[in-house]
């Protein structure tokens, strides 16, 4: 009872968790968390506990990781109260901790972030705090953890390791000078690595040790331990001595395989590589690992390894197939810090069977050096119908073909990877006939009629190695990676030496049929006939890297899904140079009888006629080539600069002389906007009917500086029949701009500048400024389709004149221009032209009585400034001479098509001046008024009645004429 009230009502949660948490972090150089500790006593009976929930180690914050030490959900603590209270000692029976995160972690100064206990904090006096404690004695005689997750993260190595399911048992025990320890650990996955995407992993590992700890000269000693990897079980033992004071360990250990039967080794290997169901073995098999050595701040120790396996033998009860012979004799001196070279020898593996017959040995010197020097020997002959037949592959698995191999070669690492063929030595010859391995349901296979390889050793000093490869009817295919067969391959091999420090591999080769597809990105590559001439010059000194290539090719095909080139008898000669980033220069020449090429967008393939190309690294020179394009052809010579910007968009720049008889602008629009126009293959695209002929907006990217100057016969833009175009083109910046540009219609000669921007397919801007020298004015709508709704009494004159524009706009999706954003200034220039008679202009020649009842009637003289504003068109008073009258004319165009005008009479027949205005909804409804004259001060020599006159509005003429730089006339 008095228990009961204690648990409950004194020593509660709320509490006692304070007070602990308040002296742990008074004995750690670290901090904790906890959620809360409850005092339990019932359900540890007969031992007063604690229970703790939620809590949290933090590392001592002059460590460099903040993270955090350890986590866990629960924690169960047993203890003996009454020797605390008697005789100030912490006698502790269990600790439990239940799932914890532990992150251990040591920087690259060999600081652990668990070095966070206080040395001294047992004895020091502090009767002070409220927290302290008198300790004469800690004793911990149970420690477990349960499905722990373990990261240990060296900060001299870079290796990480991570332990998943970590469950662990220390029982303790302890004299004067020593501590014994019964270790029991079992560990789910172990997984070894430097970055996480490729790791090294051990399952179901397990260790049963009994360790001494001797605290005089603090020795760790292993007497007797149990360590088993896969229910593989090693015999280990040794020493292992911590030097806290210089950051290190000094390893003395030895694990040597429990059982030296063949059965248990292959025990080792996964049933995903071996089956071993109802497998007979016999024969012996030793195995020993010894680590000895220094381990930390930078230093590992030495590992020793040796494996044999003598007169070894398996059979399988259900299958005929047998191995009668197997021997192993292999070993291995490992250092990783590099202290010294690591070596590995293949002394002897052999191995002879059904269907099986293999010999070789090698060496391997300074392996883990970028100098490593390795030899091999290798004679073998596997028929894989026979194995396929006589022992228990995976039936999912299909297998047949022979191979056979009679091979030695030596190499330095360092040399091939910098393809330093000086001191390379190979000889010898394989063949592989009728193979044919397949794994259907993984989506696999391989296939080939016959691979001959043959490698001579030659007495020629100038040429020491030779060979040639041969490759009929072969097919490889793997499930979401790639597809590749061959017909025919040949290729001969020459070392040839230059020089005492240089060989180059010479590569003559002829390819038939040759297909190589990707399944990730759809690369494909598609050779009829080819044949190749490789040469590469191996790295030297300060010197990278050369290939010189020349290729001649029947017919190719390469591309990416729906992106794809063909040509057609194409010749090649390369030099590829390795720049200092390891990657290849390329200069060379491509010349080929045809090219085509397409591109989703453009919905019409490219073809170009024989042609030469020059490249130069990423860049490529034209010298006339023709390029056609459905009704389009153009013939280019110039430069382009940098073609990786058309992937990573990065700047492509490019000076260029272009030439055409002809180019459809509605297919290139379609193309840069991506029109899909279906038609059938023998039906030929009618541009002036099809979608083509409706003009698209399409953007100019901006990565791309090009430059061109033009000089093209004929160009199809929506209606219009443009001749003899001349001018710069530049594409800056997502500009399209057209530079002192000249051409001609049938209505008039144009010059004049332009620049085109859109920020999407959906929307563009237009800036232009135009000038249209003796343009039929009932045509200048035609050419410019705005000034049908903004200056439409144009198509009441017959005759010439010259008219000049200044202006901007945004254009929609099919280059219509936005009149609400129509801006700009405009002036007219017309000498005996005509008017045509109408309703309105009867009217008037009622009203002021004109001699002329023609149709038609003379003007002889007209010079009109104008100015586009949002939705009107205002007409600034102009001179008109007509009949025998002098007018003034003068008002605003609405898009709605109603104006306002007036018209003010300078000189007429009737000795006084007076005015009219017209008004109207169009040019059939109309009212006609006499006024007083508006404009009579505005034309005038008289310097006194000119200062009567608006200047405003005489400023913006003048103005007008000055935008279009039509002072001068």
């Amino acid at each position: 009872m008095i228990i009961a009230i204690l648990l409950n009502f004194i020593f509660t949660p709320q509490k006692i968790t304070p007070k602990i948490v308040e002296i742990l972090n008074e004995n750690i150089n670290g901090s904790v968390e906890i959620e809360s500790v409850e005092l339990t006593f019932f359900s540890s009976f007969p031992r007063f506990g604690l229970k703790v929930k939620e809590g949290s180690i933090f590392p001592n914050s002059l460590f460099n990781s903040k993270d955090t030490l350890a986590n866990f959900s629960e924690a169960r603590v047993s203890f003996n109260l009454y020797q605390y209270l008697k005789n100030d000692n912490i006698d502790i029976y269990e600790i439990t901790l239940k799932e914890p995160n532990i992150n251990i972690q040591m920087d690259s100064l060999g600081n652990y972030n668990f070095d966070i206990l206080k040395t001294s904090a047992i004895n020091e006096e502090d009767t002070d705090t409220v927290s302290s404690l008198n300790i004469n004695n800690i004793n911990l005689r149970k420690f477990n953890i349960e499905k722990a997750h373990v990261l240990y993260q060296d900060g001299i190595s870079k290796v990480n390791y991570e332990a998943e399911g970590f469950n662990t048992t220390i029982k303790a025990r302890k004299n004067n000078n020593e501590l014994y320890l019964n270790i029991n650990s079992t560990n789910e996955l172990v997984s070894l690595y430097k970055v996480p995407e490729k790791r090294f992993k051990i399952r179901n590992i397990g260790v049963n040790s009994e360790v001494t700890f001797n605290k005089v000269d603090t020795l760790l000693t292993i007497s007797k331990s149990d360590l088993s990897i896969n229910d593989i079980h090693f015999a280990t033992a040794g020493t292992i001595k911590p030097e806290p004071e210089k950051k290190q360990v000094i390893v003395n250990l030895a694990a040597t395989l429990k059982s030296n039967t063949l059965k248990n080794f292959i025990e080792l290997i996964p049933s995903t590589i071996l089956n071993k169901k109802s497998i007979e073995t016999q024969g012996g098999v030793s195995l020993t690992v010894n680590t000895n050595g220094i381990y930390g701040n930078g230093k590992y120790p030495k590992i020793s390894s040796v494996l044999t396996i003598n007169k070894g033998a398996l059979k399988y009860k259900e299958f005929p197939g047998t191995i009668d012979n197997l021997d192993v004799e292999l070993q291995g001196d490992f250092f990783m810090d590099n202290s010294q070279p690591s070596n590995v020898e293949v002394k002897t593996l052999n191995i002879q069977g059904t269907g099986l017959q293999l010999n070789a040995n090698g060496k391997g010197n300074n392996i883990l050096h970028p100098n490593a020097v390795f030899s091999m020997a290798l004679n073998t002959d596997i028929d894989f119908t026979k194995l396929y037949q006589n022992f228990p592959i995976d039936k999912e698995i299909t297998s047949q073909g022979n191979i056979l191999a009679d091979l030695k070669t030596s190499f330095n690492l360092k040399e091939l990877k910098a393809q330093d063929y000086n001191n390379v030595n190979v000889e010898g010859k394989v063949v592989v006939n009728d193979l044919n391995i397949s794994a259907p349901t993984k989506g696999a296979y391989i296939k080939s009629k016959n691979l001959t390889a043959i490698f001579n050793k030659n007495q020629d000093d100038a040429h020491p190695l030779s060979g040639s490869l041969q490759l009929e009817k072969t097919e490889m295919e793997i499930k979401e990676a790639l597809e590749f067969s061959s017909e025919k391959l040949n290729a001969l091999i020459n070392f040839e030496k230059k020089s005492k420090n240089e060989t180059v591999l010479n590569v003559n080769a002829s390819i038939n049929d040759l297909s190589y597809k990707t399944k990730k990105d759809t690369t494909f590559l598609l050779v009829r006939k080819a044949k190749v001439d490789l040469g590469l010059t191996p790295e030297k000194d300060r010197s990278l890297s050369a290939i010189s290539s020349s290729f001649t090719i029947d017919s190719v095909a390469v591309g990416q899904g729906k992106y794809w080139v063909g040509i057609q008898q194409g010749n090649y000669s390369f030099i590829l140079n390795q720049n200092p980033n390891k990657k290849w220069d390329v200069n060379g020449n491509v010349g080929f009888n045809n090219l085509y090429a397409s591109f989703p967008e453009s919905h019409l393939p490219i073809q170009m006629p024989a042609t030469k190309l020059s490249l130069n690294n990423d860049n490529v020179t034209l010298n006339n080539a023709v390029v056609n394009y459905g009704e389009s052809n153009a013939t280019i010579t110039g430069a382009v600069k940098n073609l990786e910007g058309f992937k990573n968009g990065k700047t492509v720049s490019a000076n260029l002389k272009l030439s055409s008889t002809n180019i459809n602008a509605n297919e290139l629009m379609g193309m840069f906007s991506g029109i899909n126009v279906e038609t059938e293959k023998e039906e030929k695209i009618n541009t002036n009917d099809s979608v083509y002929s409706q003009k698209q907006a399409f953007k100019i990217p901006k990565n791309l500086q090009f430059s061109f100057i033009t000089d093209i016969d004929n160009i199809e833009f929506a209606g219009l029949h443009l001749e003899d175009v001349h001018g710069g083109l530049e594409l800056m910046n997502g500009h399209l701009q057209l530079k002192k540009l000249q051409l001609k219609t049938l209505a008039a000669n144009v010059e004049g500048n332009i620049d085109y921007e859109a920020k999407s397919n959906q929307q563009a801007n237009l800036d232009f400024n135009l000038h249209l020298r003796q343009v039929k004015m009932n045509e200048i709508q035609n050419l410019m389709p705005v000034l049908d709704t903004l200056f439409p009494i144009t198509k009441s004159f017959v005759g010439k004149a010259d008219f000049s524009i200044k202006a901007s706009s945004q254009l929609d999706k099919h280059l219509n221009f936005n009149l609400k954003t129509f801006k700009g200034v405009a002036a007219l220039k017309a000498r005996n032209i005509m008017v045509l008679d109408g309703p309105a202009f009867r009217d008037l020649a009622k009203t002021f009585m004109f001699k002329n009842k023609k149709e038609v009637t003379p003007i002889e003289s007209l010079d009109l400034e104008m100015e586009f504003e949002g939705d009107k068109l205002i007409i600034y008073p102009a001179l008109l001479e007509i009949d025998r009258y002098k007018l003034a004319v003068g008002g605003e165009q609405y898009l709605n098509l109603s104006y306002k005008y007036h018209i003010s009479v300078l000189k007429s027949p009737v000795p006084f001046k007076t005015g009219v205005d017209i008004s109207g909804k169009d040019f059939d409804d109309y009212d006609i008024d006499l006024t007083t004259a508006k404009y009579k001060y505005y034309f005038t020599d008289k310097e006194r009645l000119l200062k009567k006159a608006d200047s405003t509005i005489i400023k913006k003429k003048q103005f007008i004429r000055s935008e279009l730089n039509l002072l001068e006339n």
